[in-house]
Parts: C-alpha cells; sequence; structure tokens
C-alpha cells in the first residue's frame, strides 16, 4: 500500500503493527498465511505530493476547479455539497477509451460507468433570469 505521510496513515500503521505482533504471538497459522501475502505498507516522503501519482493529481483537479468557481466566496455548507457534486461530474466523465470499436460510435468509456454503470450527463439548468427573486 501507498499513502501519503499524513497522521491518520501512520497512525494507522502503528495500530496495524501492534495488531500484527499481538496476532504473532496468538496464532502461529495466521501470521503464516499474512506473512505469505507479502503485505507491506510504504510512504512517501513528508512534504511531496508529486509522489503521490494518479489521485493526488484528481485532488490538484479538484481544488483547480473549487477555486476558479468559488473564488474566494463563503459558501452555506448546502452550496458547497452543490458545488462539489457539480464538480465531481468533471474528472468522472473524461473519456479513458472508446466505448465501442465502431468507428462512426463516438461514446467514450468513462470512470462513470464504473461508479453508476453509465455516463454522466447533467441537464444544464434552465435560465430563470426573467423571473422574480421571491418566486425562486
Amino acid at each position: 500500500m501507498y499513502s501519503n505521510n499524513g497522521t491518520c496513515f501512520v497512525g494507522a500503521n502503528n495500530e496495524l503493527e501492534q495488531l500484527g505482533r499481538f496476532l504473532t504471538n496468538e496464532s502461529q497459522n495466521l501470521s503464516e498465511t499474512i506473512a505469505n501475502m507479502g503485505v507491506s505498507w510504504h510512504f512517501i516522503p513528508a512534504y511531496s505530493p508529486h509522489f503521490d501519482g494518479i489521485w493526488e493529481a484528481g485532488v490538484r483537479s479538484t481544488k483547480y476547479h473549487l477555486k476558479r468557481v468559488a473564488g474566494n466566496n463563503v459558501l452555506t455548507v448546502e452550496e458547497f455539497y452543490t458545488l462539489l457534486v457539480q464538480e465531481e461530474g468533471l474528472p468522472n466523465s473524461r473519456p479513458l477509451t472508446p466505448l465501442f470499436s465502431d468507428p462512426n460510435d463516438f461514446s467514450p468509456l468513462t470512470p462513470a460507468h464504473f461508479l453508476i454503470g453509465r455516463p454522466i450527463n447533467s441537464v444544464a439548468d434552465p435560465d430563470l433570469s426573467h423571473l422574480p427573486e421571491n418566486r425562486l
């Protein structure tokens, strides 16, 4: 396993090591099975998110879009949640590969296919600027 050097991961590693020592002392058969699996935990250097690879690129992309849309505005919990849900659709809509081998079909396979079984198709909100604010 690879993770950043966050305190929660380091603490989890310490807890798992304690659990491993306990299980080794208590059950020889179980410890042999775990050793045969070859599970090990690797940490990236502290303060070096560029070592994280693709998942850190996703975090960077999310931060970029949140800063571009929200800027310095203070959002309510509902507004922030709505913004996060809408932003979530961006990386999950990126094309990975063609969905079919037919050259005339331009439907891509996206991460959303793995999450919800279909592409994310959001309909644009209708223009309600002509309505009085008290009706919205």
